[in-house]
């Protein structure tokens, strides 16, 4: 009897497969699986890559997030009753704090993983440390899948970095939605004038992919795939501060999120239109 050869997959595949696992491809070893998959992952026996460790798990989803090298990235599919959201990428797991539940329904089509829920009469958010900082006019992206509960007068903070350096005049970049507007923002002293995008409200109880980029000189919001209207030329630079980044809340201030996140990424480079509408339909199932 002929030996029977496990099936290759795509060179995209590979590629994405050991961004995951933390390794190069060319130390990607995937018949002898030298690169061990993470907690909550399982292999695949067929392409030899992580998927999902519950359900059928399709991993299109990830690996689209993977190709694009992000700083980080969080599934935010734990288990109910953990406390830590475990990064998919990076080694910087985020500290889950305040009223939250773990292991409601999640965002993507045709994928088990679930998402987290972050109540804001409890203050919850996600610490991940005083990481992030972007100095100057450095490019880089936010990304989200969101299902908001609530959207009021309050600003409620997907992503936030942001630090006042004089009392009233936060240094640093935040996305948040308020009743009638999603708002990509960078600061420098208070002012906007480092760059502003705007697009209008989101819907409540309902899913949206949100993607905030910076590409040195303009900022840019894109919702569901689709840009947003761009803000003005930057005009003063990112100022580095001590802040931590948080999702879901913003330090210092509060601004507390209430609902659903999933599938939360930061970027250090500037996300291309046609990768950011490959994620939002990889996320549809489409």
């Amino acid at each position: 009897m002929s030996e029977q050869r496990r099936a290759r997959p795509s060179p995209r595949a590979a590629a994405a497969a050991s961004l995951l696992l933390g390794c190069s491809v060319g130390e990607l070893d995937l018949s002898r699986k030298r690169c061990p998959c993470l907690d909550g992952w399982r292999c695949d026996d067929v392409t030899d890559t992580c998927l999902p460790a519950t359900g059928d798990g399709s991993s299109r989803y990830a690996a689209e997030v993977l190709a694009d090298e992000p700083l980080g990235y969080w599934r935010l599919g734990e288990p109910e009753g953990e406390t830590i959201a475990r990064a998919a990428r990076g080694e910087l797991d985020g500290e889950c704090v305040g009223g939250f539940t773990f292991g409601v329904r999640g965002a993507l089509a045709g994928d088990p993983d679930t998402a987290i829920d972050l109540r804001a009469s409890a203050a919850a958010y996600i610490d991940v440390g005083n990481q992030f900082g972007f100095d100057q006019y450095v490019p880089y992206s936010v990304e989200a899948w969101v299902m908001p509960n609530v959207l009021d007068e309050e600003y409620r903070h997907v992503a936030c970095k942001t630090r006042a350096s004089v009392p009233g005049y936060e240094d640093g970049y935040e996305l948040h939605a308020v009743e009638g507007a999603v708002a990509w923002q960078r600061l420098t002293q208070g002012t906007f004038s480092t760059g502003s995008s705007y697009a209008p409200a989101l819907d409540i109880d309902a899913w949206s992919h949100v993607v905030g980029v910076f590409d040195g000189l303009v900022a840019q919001l894109y919702v569901n795939g689709a840009p947003q209207g761009a803000g003005p030329e930057a005009t003063f630079p990112l100022v580095q501060t001590s802040a931590p980044f948080w999702w879901g809340a913003c330090p210092d201030v509060g601004s507390f999120w209430d609902g659903r996140l999933d599938e939360v990424a930061i970027y250090g480079v500037a996300l291309e239109p046609k990768r950011i509408e490959a994620h939002y339909l990889a996320g549809r199932g489409e």
